[in-house]
């Protein structure tokens, strides 16, 4: 299976379609975009973790989010008749649901959950007249990846079983990398910029630079990664594998237990420290309770400051029949709740005490993001803020205050503006225009 591909060798035509893949800890989204419509077309599942799920069953997972968006994008008789075995003879069984995706939110957006389509609606239909998709390139962002060698394997398992449902062949470039990595698409669609240095922030953190290569180096790494291991790139990361990018370095990224500096994570944590902190003051002076931290207990079901030690370490699934990921999972969604309430008192004045400590929290927060990018802005002869594009990801971005204080820092620290600042609300949107602009010569209207 190619790897990867430089530029579309074809000209479109009806059917041709670009897919991307965000493959997370918590959802799958996929988003198609095709030459019938300048729209973009999604499908969603649970958990794609390859690490967490294996590569198998993350597979099948990925497959199911994709399965769903070409519905989306018109090809619903196509799969019918495909699963229905109807298709030009073809036996392809129907997706099968695996234990391990249980963590989708609801079960409304499985496409699993649905009916499977009515093998009579299809029998008669004409199977030369169903518009088939035909899948030009497909980039995977995904959770997990460790290694080149689970790349790899992870491609060989991606493409046998796209190919058993006749979505791609042995030609479609399957670009797999890091789903941070989804984050350089804007510097990709940007000719002007030359590098790019991306930040995470949501419930976790991570941070990535980037840089364009020379077309040197993609020829070199087109002609190492045409076999199903992964590739072989000049100046890249040991789990690179997008034409004409290389990762320049890396940051965070290490999980809530080692340090999601600058996350939702990492504020709900220190909101909790703090007000402990100060709980233990009361022993000596007197500090009466703010507004802020009542609404923090409030928000975290606790009556009682010292009670949020307990609730920090309560098991809130396993005792009732869900496994460890899911426990972890609900702890890190009882913690978020934080977070809003860090937002709410640090940005809205008013007239409630407490809004010095969560305006302390969120400099503290910022300060950690600022430190990230820094380490990301090296080695200087690379990166250079004013020649690069900052991406930011996460849901902390989607509060433009947020933004507008990590700029108002890094200003005040007497630090060089970058290029351009991009904030990502969707990267596996972003990865899809880039793919249309590629591999079918289209732009895409929105999203």
């Amino acid at each position: 299976m190619a790897a990867a591909s430089t530029s579309s060798s074809a000209s479109a035509r009806s059917g041709d379609v670009v897919i991307c893949v965000d493959a997370g800890g918590t959802k799958t989204l996929a988003v198609a975009a095709g030459v019938d419509s300048k729209q973009t077309f999604v499908g969603q599942a649970g958990c794609g973790n390859c690490a967490t799920l294996g590569l198998e069953a993350a597979s099948q997972v990925i497959l199911r989010a994709v399965r769903d968006a070409l519905i989306s994008a018109g090809f619903g008789t196509f799969f019918d008749l495909l699963e229905a075995g109807e298709a030009e003879g073809i036996t392809t069984p129907p997706l099968s649901v695996s234990d391990n995706d249980s963590s989708s939110a609801d079960d409304e957006h499985d496409p699993l959950s649905r009916p499977t389509a009515s093998s009579s609606s299809t029998t008669t239909a004409n199977t030369s007249e169903v518009l088939r998709p035909r899948v030009r390139a497909i980039w995977i962002g995904s959770a997990g990846l460790s290694s080149s060698a689970v790349i790899g394997n992870y491609r060989q398992q991606l493409s046998q079983l796209l190919q058993e449902y006749h979505l791609i062949d042995d030609s479609t470039p399957i670009w797999i990398t890091n789903d941070a990595v989804l984050l350089s698409a804007p510097m990709l669609r940007d000719a002007s910029s030359q590098s790019c240095v991306c930040l995470i922030a949501g419930t976790g953190s991570a941070g990535f630079a980037f840089q364009r290569t020379t077309p040197s180096v993609i020829s070199s790494s087109c002609s190492s990664s045409a076999s199903a291991a992964a590739p072989s790139m000049v100046e890249t990361s040991e789990n690179e594998d997008l034409p004409g990018l290389i990762t320049v370095s890396k940051t965070g990224g290490w999980g809530y237990l080692l340090g999601d500096r600058g996350s939702g994570w990492s504020i709900g944590l220190s909101t909790i420290q703090l007000m402990l902190t100060r709980e233990e003051e009361r022993q000596f002076v007197p500090l009466p309770l703010t507004d802020f931290e009542r609404a923090v207990m409030r928000a975290l079901d606790v009556d009682t400051p010292i009670e949020l030690i307990s609730a920090a370490y309560r098991d809130r699934v396993c005792a009732s029949g869900g496994n460890f990921f899911h426990a972890e999972d609900a702890r890190k969604r009882w913690l978020a709740e934080t977070t809003r309430v860090v937002f709410e008192y640090a940005f809205e004045d008013a007239g409630r005490s407490g809004k010095d400590l969560a305006v302390q929290l969120l400099h503290q927060a910022v300060g950690e993001c600022i430190d990230s990018i820094s380490k990301l802005c090296c080695p200087k002869d690379r990166i250079r803020p004013e020649r690069s594009t900052l991406v930011l990801g996460g849901g902390l971005w989607s509060n433009s205050r947020f933004l507008d204080l990590l700029v108002e820092m890094w200003k005040d620290q007497g630090r060089d503006g970058f290029k351009n600042i991009h904030v990502v609300k969707s990267p596996a949107h972003e990865a899809a225009e880039y793919l249309a602009a590629k591999f079918l010569g289209e732009k895409l209207g929105g999203k």
